[in-house]
């Protein structure tokens, strides 16, 4: 479809998201990095001098960021992107104008510290899930959903987790006028199956809900607004997107069975 539905009545014309062959994300760290790219040299901006909507969900104090409760350690207060990310994301706004919907975004840049925090959290949780587990197992689980930050090193960029580069963003639809987010059929960082972007896709497959099922409808529109604007989705989280970094030139690379360019959009250290 060259344009998304003219209403919500309509997101059954919206095609399946295709589905990628599995892949966790150490997958993208052999990716190069094109240093001298002139993205590169882009500053990170505040979401919202742009008007899009978002939270700083890992600095929350109130308890209310599940599975977290709590601020993780480094968590910055604002959403921060890269300059051209944030044209790209207004872009995508303006597409979903006339549903009355709007993005909303729960993380964006994230320091290395808090990669560490969401790394030592879900260590802990895969670990207390299946306590006979060894650790080759939890760390696979845990590679599934969080890039790895413990080899971190600032010149290397085989180590440098996705979010550092101001290139990922991780965010949902919501309604314009109530604030309302829609229902996706599962909670940000809620790292089970039902977390997959196809998850409702396979539902459907196996007859297990309608074709008009909402969960599957949103998923459908979130991922085609996104990928409408360049951006590129990691197949494991329906909320988490990328553009010009790593990840994103792997995922490209797989989608079009090319071969892999250089990202253009490296690690980013704020002062």
């Amino acid at each position: 479809m060259s344009t998304l539905p003219a209403s919500l009545d309509d997101l059954g014309a919206l095609p399946p998201i295709p589905e990628l062959p599995a892949f966790d994300t150490s997958a993208y760290r052999s990716v190069p990095v094109d240093l001298t790219a002139p993205e590169q040299q882009e500053p990170l901006v505040d979401i919202a001098d742009f008007d899009i909507a978002g939270e700083a969900y890992y600095n929350r104090t109130d308890g209310q960021n599940l599975p977290y409760g709590c601020r993780l350690n480094g968590a910055i207060p604002r959403v921060l992107v890269r300059s051209g990310v944030a044209e790209r994301l207004r872009r995508v706004n303006d597409s979903l104008a006339h549903l009355n919907l709007e993005l909303f975004v729960w993380d964006a840049y994230r320091p290395v510290e808090t990669q560490a925090g969401l790394w030592a959290f879900f260590e802990t949780k895969f670990r207390h899930a299946d306590p006979n587990a060894n650790a080759d197992k939890i760390e696979a689980q845990v590679r599934r959903y969080v890039s790895d930050p413990r080899a971190f090193l600032h010149d290397d960029p085989t180590t440098w987790p996705t979010h550092l580069t101001g290139a990922s963003v991780d965010l949902t639809l919501r309604n314009t006028a109530s604030g309302a987010l829609l229902e996706m059929g599962a909670h940000f960082d809620q790292m089970e199956d039902v977390a997959q972007t196809v998850f409702f896709e396979s539902s459907l497959r196996n007859g297990e809900i309608a074709p008009d099922d909402r969960r599957l409808l949103h998923r459908r529109l979130l991922f085609h607004a996104m990928t409408k604007q360049g951006f590129t989705n990691y197949p494991q989280e329906f909320w988490h997107f990328d553009f010009g970094n790593q990840m994103y030139q792997l995922v490209c690379a797989m989608t079009k069975q090319t071969k892999i360019e250089p990202a253009r959009y490296g690690a980013v250290f704020p002062n």
